[in-house]
């Protein structure tokens, strides 16, 4: 595929203040922005615009952002400091990512600590009385185990009225290599944010002042917290074992002002996610060519409540309090094979399997199950006639 990669020195380098900012610095990726909210930004590939939030699956070190409920990934729950490389896969993944992935990855790498203790701290001051502010410290816990803290601040009032954001996060990581052949990893996280969401305008309001908001009242807050933790462990000569294991809470409160239709809208937010990926890749040799075999399984398991709550209720208008909930059990099994028919030529093809069971529930009346199964194929021919150059073609 066609991939770019962001180093932690580009993004230094960049004056970046978030990882929006950085990502904004690459051809062929798009920003949507909201307001100029970070939080609110969507990344658009392949031609994808308000669809674009389902389309791009974001990763951080493998764990997935997007959300059940197909609302855009928060990008500013990844700790900016932390960052060690910002990876972008252009074009379908789905065979190895599954869903979301129909444009393309976003896979955030953080730090993994170093084998020396370093502290860094940074500032952010901007416009629109924007500032935060961050710290990061590695050190080895002893010869075979090191750790990495990363925490950070920051704040804007927004450019357009009720346009202010405030977020904070914090993320730990421990790293420890057992041996030369095995090593695990663990990862916990917290972030929490809140901003204000200030609609839309009309074509005379823009003309006459595009700051103003018609909801100077409707906020949005937003607390997440969870953990990832993996083990790897190397077989033979070029085989590699993988055991990931992700879980995370997300809670999500909103209050609508609707006055000037009778009644006010609260909303809040549950979801629940547990994800459980072994991976198995290595090398070896048929028929007198080289081959590159990647097997793998994600089992995942994802609860979402939803509740509605007006004031005053109006059944008479269709107002009134609802509840909506939904588990979903996901069981995916894929399969790549890279063959190489000389040094520069290669052929891979893939393909993908998911079983998927929704079980939803509103206002506690039971509704019918949906279970269904996916698939995803995918081929392509790779040229690299040097380290500099690779052509592809690709199907999907």
């Amino acid at each position: 595929a066609g991939v770019t990669v962001i180093t932690a020195d580009a993004i230094a380098r960049s004056g970046a203040a978030d990882i929006v900012q950085a990502l904004e610095t690459l051809g062929g990726v798009h920003i949507r922005k909201i307001s100029g909210n970070p939080s609110l930004s969507e990344v658009s590939l392949r031609g994808f615009g308000e669809t674009s939030h389902g389309r791009v699956l974001v990763l951080v070190n493998g764990e997935r952002l997007n959300n059940l409920d197909l609302a855009a990934p928060n990008l500013l729950r990844i700790p900016f400091g932390s960052i060690e490389r910002i990876e972008v896969l252009h074009g379908p993944q789905a065979v190895l990512h599954g869903d979301s992935a129909v444009a393309g990855v976003i896979n955030v790498v953080t730090h993994p600590g170093s084998g020396e203790a370093s502290t860094t701290v940074s500032a952010t001051v901007g416009s629109q009385h924007t500032r935060g502010a961050a710290v990061t410290a590695s050190a080895p816990l002893d010869d075979t185990a090191r750790y990495a803290v990363d925490a950070g601040w920051l704040r804007s009032d927004g450019w357009r009225e009720n346009s202010g954001y405030e977020t904070r996060d914090i993320r730990a990581t421990l790293n420890a290599d057992w041996n030369e052949r095995f090593s695990s990893s663990l990862s916990l996280f917290y972030n929490q944010a809140d901003y204000g969401m200030p609609g839309d305008l009309t074509r005379a309001q823009m003309r006459a002042n595009p700051k103003q908001s018609d909801t100077p009242r409707d906020t949005f807050d937003s607390e997440s917290w969870g953990l990832a933790f993996g083990h790897a462990l190397l077989v033979g000569e070029e085989g590699r074992l993988a055991l990931d294991f992700t879980a995370s809470r997300r809670l999500t409160d909103s209050d609508n002002d609707y006055t000037a239709w009778g009644y006010w809208m609260y909303y809040s937010g549950t979801l629940d996610s547990f994800a459980l990926s072994p991976s198995y890749s290595d090398r070896y040799r048929i028929a007198g060519l080289d081959n590159r075999l990647t097997l793998g399984i994600d089992a995942r398991f994802d609860t979402l409540a939803m509740a509605y709550t007006y004031n005053p209720q109006i059944p008479l208008w269709g107002i009134s309090n609802k509840r909506f909930d939904l588990d979903r059990l996901s069981l995916a099994g894929y399969a790549e094979n890279e063959t190489f028919f000389s040094e520069t030529l290669s052929l891979v093809l893939g393909g993908r399997a998911d079983r998927i069971r929704n079980e939803p529930n509103v206002n506690n009346a039971g509704l019918r199950d949906v279970t269904s199964t996916e698939s995803a194929l995918s081929a392509a021919l790779l040229y690299r006639p040097t380290r500099q150059v690779k052509a592809f073609a690709r199907a999907a």
